[in-house]
């Protein structure tokens, strides 16, 4: 299944996955799998269209990233099911690897994008 994860580096790329599904992966709503697919398991009435890869892009520090994963809906539901918070733990975890917090890394994310016509 692909996943639609940013990306900012092999090493961090592969903490964060890791975070992503077996740290907060149980608390994703069951809706997730369609982004998760690429929206490949949502009917689809159009002919298909070919799109090339896309990508949106930002610079940020590592508290900014760390405020972009507060906003996932299974980091909310970890601490409501858990009673603790996943994301100190991760971000101290990532540390080491990101060098200075106050230094803005590149982070990409691959759009999922169907196109179709009629």
């Amino acid at each position: 299944m692909l996943r639609l994860l940013c990306r900012i580096s092999p090493q961090i790329d592969g903490l964060l996955s890791v975070f992503y599904v077996e740290t907060v992966g149980p608390y994703w709503p069951p809706e997730r799998h369609h982004i998760d697919a690429a929206y490949r398991t949502l009917p689809f009435p159009f002919e298909e269209s070919p799109f090339p890869p896309v990508a949106m892009e930002h610079h940020w520090n590592l508290h900014e990233l760390a405020s972009y994963l507060d906003t996932w809906s299974a980091v909310s539901g970890f601490r409501k099911k858990v009673g603790s918070d996943p994301l100190p733990p991760f971000i101290a975890a990532i540390e080491p690897v990101w060098g200075a917090p106050d230094e803005p890394r590149r982070i990409e994310w691959p759009l999922a994008v169907r196109a179709g016509h009629v």
